[in-house]
């Protein structure tokens, strides 16, 4: 019961996705053309498991030839009866094939799903940093009414309202950075979907990014729990081991080459040389092991190309956890920087509010109350990227770990 309790609770505890950025991911995944191109693929593994399956019955053969006077026509029919385990191990391999283009589709989805997480996350990340910065702005602009009668009444210097417009245009620049920045993020966002949006504001968060990123950093303990179950799921994990059952599967193809097979031949010969109607009905046995030792080479280039494989499936398996392991340390990080940098935001405006009247009173010079301000609004700017640092950690570590819903019907 305590088991179930705390697996539930975990289950229960995991952010729930913007359902914008999740129909951005689910259009991406269901429209990209590398999607298409994977689907396509897994159906013509389809195809191939279904004619692995056709090899066990019997093969018609058709023949007509006029070397004589008289046009003669045969026909076959042969039934394998025993092939050493060949027909099986090809109708193995089909089906591990299958199983290997499914893999490798899912993976290229999860792949594109981290895409529009980054992206998303970037293009929220630039729409919070443009209120901040209009902020910053805004109180700058106001300083200048009131410095610019101060100046008018000499109590200050021209110099004093000269700083105030450099500060004035280097936050300027800087928004037009975050602007930059937020175009592409946007730009890659529809290239990713492969639409416009029905509007200027449809793909925008429907919550403050201060609301997203405290709900992800309450489960960042849930997601660092199971890591190795979620690897062991993971796709490039489940590719890499289908890759090898598909080369071990071959490896057994090329060992039953090395035997003889036994078949059953029905023929019938009409015209030529031979009286017209002739039928036949027998068994054989066919050898062919190829020149000199080829087949037995290759059967052993097979096993070793297998044994490669499955080094490949522990290799995924290593970066998946460091990968995983990272982006959880990463929010961790993140968070704790989310938690100084909400302090220090407090403290810059206690500070900023009493350079304020320490100016007014001739205590504080003009250049640091334009220092104050500028370092509450780089502590600020920093608060926003721990956050979507933070909200983007999440969202990666449920990409990876399979949990949203489009990821739970995929094969």
């Amino acid at each position: 019961m305590a088991l179930c309790l705390q697996v539930g609770g975990a289950a229960l505890a995991q952010p729930a996705v913007s359902p914008v950025l999740l129909g951005l991911i689910r259009q991406t995944v269901e429209s990209h053309p590398s999607v298409r191109m994977e689907s396509a693929f897994v159906r013509a593994a389809k195809e191939e498991v279904s004619a692995a399956d056709w090899q066990r019955f019997p093969t018609l053969a058709a023949q007509t030839s006029s070397n004589t006077s008289r046009p003669s026509t045969q026909l076959s029919l042969e039934q394998p009866l025993w092939t050493g385990g060949r027909l099986d191990a090809q109708r193995d391999m089909a089906r591990a094939q299958e199983a290997l283009q499914q893999a490798q589709k899912s993976e290229v989805q999860y792949q594109l799903a981290l895409r529009v997480v980054d992206s998303w996350v970037a293009m929220v990340q630039a729409d919070e940093r443009i209120l901040e910065t209009t902020r910053t702005i805004n109180q700058l602009d106001r300083y200048k009414a009131l410095m610019r009668r101060r100046v008018e009444a000499q109590v200050s210097p021209q110099i004093e309202f000269t700083l105030l417009e450099w500060r004035t245009f280097q936050a300027r620049v800087d928004m037009q950075q975050t602007r930059t920045a937020r175009s592409l993020a946007r730009n890659r966002l529809r290239q990713l979907v492969g639409s416009e949006p029905v509007s200027e504001t449809a793909w925008d968060a429907e919550q403050p990014l201060d609301a997203l990123a405290s709900s992800a950093s309450d489960t960042r303990h849930a997601l660092g729990q199971g890591i190795d179950d979620a690897i062991e799921r993971h796709p490039s994990v489940r590719k890499a081991r289908e890759r090898a059952r598909v080369v071990q599967y071959q490896a057994d193809v090329q060992r039953a080459a090395l035997g003889p097979e036994v078949y059953l031949k029905a023929q019938y010969r009409a015209g030529g040389a031979v009286v017209p109607g002739e039928r036949s009905v027998f068994v054989g046995v066919r050898f062919q092991p190829g020149a000199g030792l080829s087949s037995l080479a290759l059967s052993r280039a097979a096993s070793e190309r297998a044994q490669g494989q499955a080094f490949a499936a522990e290799t995924a398996q290593r970066e998946l956890n460091e990968l995983m392991r990272t982006d959880l340390e990463n929010m961790n990080s993140a968070q704790m920087r989310v938690d100084a940098l909400t302090t220090a935001v407090e403290s810059s405006v206690q500070v900023l509010g009493s350079n304020e009247r320490l100016f007014v009173a001739g205590k504080r010079s003009w250049q640091e109350v334009l220092n104050t301000v500028r370092e509450g609004s780089d502590n600020r700017l920093s608060l926003v990227d721990a956050r979507a640092a933070v909200l983007a950690g999440a969202y990666r570590l449920q990409v990876v770990r399979g949990e949203l819903d489009w990821q739970q019907s995929t094969p």
